[in-house]
């Protein structure tokens, strides 16, 4: 006969998760989000990916940038290192960006840097719709936190073409 097989993937509830791949179907059971496949006919072409966050699970502390804009500092419990980093990096760069761009940051808009897991295609990325900086858990990268700062002021919202905002944002 033809081989078939399910695919079930259980996660605690508070994660939330976006999937590629084949659709799975979503459903709350207790304290679990349950996501599962149905019936695959075809296992050896099959194929799903995950990523999920658990904004609860942060540790968050508050920094004010000197025109008394909040910035919140999203890092996970046990990596102290990524927080005392990431810190003192925003801490150093921001009035240096500030002078290099003439301007201060848009007051009214809010400011995250949250840590993530590596792998992806870049090592931080920044979110204009919701004001959040991601950066990996190995930051290590040379100036990685001040590139990703400066796209609060060179991102697509002030410029159409990339080319013009990552130019600018690791000049």
């Amino acid at each position: 006969g033809t081989d078939s097989s399910t695919v079930t993937v259980r996660l605690p509830k508070g994660f939330s998760v976006d999937t590629s791949g084949e659709k799975l179907k979503a459903k709350i059971v207790g304290k679990e989000r349950v996501l599962s496949s149905g019936k695959i006919s075809n296992p050896e072409g099959w194929f799903a990916c995950f990523t999920g966050t658990n904004r609860a699970g942060y540790k968050t502390a508050t920094l004010a940038a000197h025109d008394g804009r909040e910035i919140n500092l999203r890092s996970w419990p046990e990596d102290p290192a990524w927080a005392k980093g990431v810190r003192a990096d925003i801490v150093s760069s921001l009035p240096l960006l500030e002078r290099l761009t003439g301007t201060g940051m848009d007051s009214e808009a809010k400011l995250s840097v949250q840590e993530a897991a590596t792998g992806s295609e870049y090592a931080g990325f920044y979110d204009a719709k919701t004001g959040t900086i991601t950066v990996g858990e190995d930051y290590g990268q040379p100036a990685l936190v001040e590139h990703e700062l400066a796209h609060v002021w060179f991102n697509r919202t002030t410029f159409k073409d990339t080319w013009l905002s990552e130019g600018l944002a690791e000049w």
